[in-house]
C-alpha cells in the first residue's frame, strides 16, 4: 500500500483459521534496542498476561529480545481476531513507554516521533508495518516454533543456554514455576514416549535438561482477571493516540 508521503507500508493479510496457532513477531521501532530493560520487558509480560485472560487464548511460547519479541500463541475459540489480540499485546506497552519517556523527559522521545504530512505527531514504540504472523497447526510445527523461540538468545550469544534467559518460556517448560509469566501447556504437545512423566512440559527432543528436574505436576494458570492499577489506567488513557504504536498488523 502506498502512503501518504509516498513510501510502501507492507500489508499482511491476518488468517483468523480456528484451532490455529499463531507465531508472531513484534519488533521495535527502527530497531532500536526498547526491551532491553527489565522495566519494558515486564511491560510486555503484563501485557500479554491480560490480553490472554481478554481474548481467551493459550500461550505456549515467548521470548523478550533487546529489539523484538517472538510469541507462540493459540486462541482457545474458532471465533477469534489476531489483529485485536496483537492490539491488545502491543497497544498498553507503547502507550506505557510513551508516558514514560515524557515523565522522564527523555532524548529517546524524539527518537520515536514521526511527523506525517499535514502535521500529525506520532509516536512509534513497535516497527511500522505488518509484522511476522505465521499459522500452525501440526505439533511437530508448534515443537519446532518452541525450539526456535528459546533459542534466540543463545544465538545471539546472550547467553550459553535457553533457560539461562529469564525472559522467555525456556524456564517454564523445564519445569521451573517461578518465572515471570506461565505457559500453558497443551495436550497436543505432551510427550507420547513412556517416560513422559519425568518431563510432563517438554515437547520431545526440545531442550536439554540444564534446569534441574522438573516437577511432575502440570501448571494451567486460569487466574482472575487483575484490573489495571489506577496509575497505569492512567498513563494508557492519557497516551497520545499514537501511542499505539501503529502495531506491526
Amino acid at each position: 500500500m502506498r502512503t501518504n508521503n509516498g513510501t510502501y507500508r507492507h500489508l499482511r493479510r491476518n488468517l483468523d483459521l480456528p484451532g490455529h496457532a499463531h507465531e508472531l513477531t513484534f519488533s521495535n521501532f527502527h530497531g532500536y534496542k526498547l526491551l532491553s530493560k527489565d522495566r519494558t520487558r515486564q511491560w510486555l509480560v503484563d501485557a500479554l498476561e491480560r490480553a490472554r485472560r481478554i481474548h481467551e487464548f493459550e500461550i505456549l511460547a515467548y521470548v523478550v529480545m533487546p529489539e523484538h519479541a517472538h510469541v507462540l500463541l493459540r486462541p482457545i475459540h474458532d471465533d477469534y481476531k489476531i489483529s485485536a489480540i496483537k492490539k491488545s499485546i502491543k497497544q498498553p506497552v507503547g502507550a506505557r513507554a510513551v508516558n514514560f519517556l515524557i515523565r522522564e523527559n527523555s532524548h529517546w522521545l524524539e527518537r520515536l516521533t514521526m511527523e506525517r504530512p499535514g502535521g500529525k505527531i506520532e509516536r512509534h514504540f513497535w516497527q511500522v508495518g505488518g509484522g511476522y504472523d505465521r499459522n500452525m497447526t501440526s505439533p511437530q510445527a508448534l515443537r519446532a516454533a518452541i525450539d526456535y523461540i528459546h533459542a534466540n538468545p543463545v544465538r545471539r550469544g546472550l547467553v550459553a543456554q535457553p533457560c539461562d534467559w529469564v525472559w522467555s518460556s525456556a524456564l517454564w517448560w523445564e519445569g521451573i514455576d517461578d518465572v515471570p509469566l506461565a505457559m500453558d501447556a497443551p495436550a497436543s504437545l505432551d510427550p507420547q514416549t513412556p517416560d513422559s512423566c519425568e518431563h510432563p512440559r517438554r515437547p520431545p527432543k526440545a531442550l536439554p535438561a540444564v534446569c534441574g528436574p522438573p516437577p511432575v505436576r502440570l501448571w494451567h494458570p486460569r487466574r482472575p482477571l487483575l484490573p489495571f492499577r489506577g496509575e497505569e489506567r492512567a498513563l494508557c488513557a492519557s497516551a497520545p493516540s499514537a501511542s499505539e504504536s501503529r502495531t506491526s498488523g
